[in-house]
């Protein structure tokens, strides 16, 4: 019976439907405090972000953009047009609209021109003043054609047919391509017709002694019957000259002769930069011009020699990163592993040199490297000579010269001095010294000594301590700027950072060119510490201060 009772008990449980209990996330509560502090963490980030977001956005801006003082630009970030050297050899002048001018001495004058398929807009200008728009555009050429010019401001009118009443005195006639003018225009101007104050009239011809040709192609042409004919054509801007250039070019006779490639190199406060690709064994060759803010970055790189700096740099820094990481790691090893005489007493003399400034140790420094790159200069540059001479004749060139034993501007003066750092030995040496001494001792077991212990087993663990080692050289070596200018003359051996100092100086008024200058000189840097993020944060984590 009780049986019975418990098996329908059971029926009944597993009839009836269970509700499962749904897991009830917390109420999450942040004190004020902490969102305070958050806020506060936040606002820093933001801030020391924000001067390297205006760096950026300012390179690829304008000049006119730069003094408005916007954020971003609204500019065309780049623009890659295929260019050749008669293109880029061709002196501006040819380029710009062209203008043409005359004196003539009357109080009425009337234009003679042949009217064509490919006839030009050109405007009139008398004394300065805009008069009349000509369009010499006809489907059907005539001989010729006359257009009364009118329009002179300030005058009484004359008659209906002769409108402009000038003054007494010599008067200028230009001509010139307005902006509806396009590529390919043809004038074909036959002369002028002037009607003095006496009532006479007087024919100029068109000829190069009547007119002044000032800005612009013009040819003398003569037409069946002999009559000169002055015909000018207008090329038309090159479409990156149209977009950056254009309203910025004066009509000056030095002007007129630049040619297109020097104007773009010196006279241009970026906005566009030419580009010279030569790819080894005749692979592919091509001139390319480069508009936009991207262009800026090849403008510098290539017209303000930042590529013969970035290049001095990277031997220099790469020459001090090897030769400091590799006498850091001998010095620590000596300092944590070795049992010498003396040994924490000289590294304690060795430690207090980090509390020396820099700008203490400067001058000395100097005069010890100026007195060694003498002497190397008098005793071993004529060993480096007759090795020179013996290299020519073995080898058909000179490997080493003379010049080759001195110190001063040149890269010995710029790397030895910095073979050892105190910062270094003293990171390595506070890791090494965490390395059990069971290792070292099992190392003696199977034979080894220092050496092999050191580099088969204390540097592969070591790899953290040593990349923050070598980013720490390299940010220190690429940064640096007083002493290169201490110990160079010339631009052979000078790093970026002298670079973009001298560009500073010479090239404040172009803030966007600036700041292309100093994002090539920082994109090393940032490109290195994000290789060796993960290895940096873990070698000062993991780097004791215990001795």
């Amino acid at each position: 019976m009780a049986s019975t009772t418990s098996a329908k008990s059971t029926t009944a449980e597993k009839s009836t439907p269970q509700k499962r209990a749904v897991p009830q996330r917390p109420p999450l509560h942040l004190p004020v405090a902490t969102l305070l502090a958050y806020l506060i963490l936040t606002l820093g980030a933001i801030t020391f972000v924000m001067p390297f977001l205006w760096m950026v956005s300012t390179s690829l801006m304008t000049i006119s953009e730069v003094s408005r003082g916007v954020l971003v630009t609204q500019s065309r970030l780049l623009g890659v047009y295929k260019a050749n050297d008669t293109e880029l050899n061709r002196p501006l002048g040819e380029y710009l609209i062209p203008e043409a001018q005359i004196q003539f001495d009357g109080v009425a004058i009337s234009l003679i021109y042949d009217t064509d398929p490919k006839g030009g807009t050109f405007d009139i200008y008398v004394d300065g003043q805009l008069v009349s728009q000509v369009d010499t555009h006809s489907k059907q050429p005539q001989a010729s054609q006359t257009i009364l010019v009118d329009g002179y401001p300030n005058v009484t009118a004359l008659s209906q047919n002769m409108r402009v009443l000038l003054p007494d005195g010599k008067h200028t006639l230009r001509l010139l391509y307005n902006e509806s003018a396009s590529q390919g225009n043809l004038v074909l101007f036959r002369g002028l017709s002037v009607r003095k104050a006496d009532g006479t009239e007087e024919f100029i011809p068109a000829s190069l002694e009547s007119f002044q040709i000032s800005v612009g192609r013009w040819d003398m042409q003569t037409d069946a019957e002999g009559t000169p004919i002055l015909k000018s054509t207008n090329l038309g801007f090159p479409e990156y000259m149209e977009t950056c250039c254009r309203s910025s070019i004066e009509r000056t006779p030095s002007l007129q002769r630049t040619p297109q490639a020097r104007y773009i190199k010196e006279r241009q406060n970026g906005g566009l930069a030419t580009l010279k690709v030569n790819l080894p064994f005749g692979i592919y060759k091509a001139d390319y011009i480069l508009s936009g803010g991207v262009s800026h970055y090849v403008k510098v790189w290539t017209d303000e020699n930042f590529s013969e700096y970035f290049i001095n740099s990277t031997i220099i820094t790469l020459m001090t990163v090897v030769g400091q990481t590799f006498f850091s790691i001998l010095a620590a090893y000596a300092f944590a592993r070795m049992n010498w005489p003396g040994r924490n007493l000289v590294f304690s003399i060795f430690l207090m040199t980090l509390f020396i400034p820099s700008v203490v140790v400067l001058i000395p420094r100097l005069l010890i490297v100026t007195s060694i790159s003498r002497w190397s200069v008098e005793h071993v540059g004529p060993v480096f000579e007759s090795v020179g001479d013996f290299s020519n004749s073995l080898f058909g060139f000179r490997i080493i010269t003379a010049e080759s034993a001195r110190w001063m501007d040149n890269w010995p003066a710029l790397v030895v001095p910095f073979l050892a750092s105190t910062f270094g030995i003293f990171l390595l040496r506070q890791f090494f010294m965490q390395i059990p001494a069971e290792l070292f001792d099992a190392a003696q077991i199977d034979g080894a000594g220092h050496v092999r212990f050191l580099f088969q087993i204390v540097l592969p663990i070591s790899r953290a301590a040593i990349t923050t080692v070598v980013l720490f050289t390299f940010i220190g070596t690429w940064n640096v700027l007083d002493w290169p200018i201490l110990v160079t003359s010339t631009d052979n051996w000078r790093p970026i950072a002298y670079a973009l100092y001298s560009f500073r100086e010479e090239g404040g008024s172009r803030p966007n060119l600036l700041m292309a200058g100093a994002f090539i000189a920082l994109f090393p840097v940032m490109l290195m510490y994000f290789i060796a993020q993960k290895q940096f944060t873990e070698g000062i984590a993991t780097t004791g201060l215990k001795g």
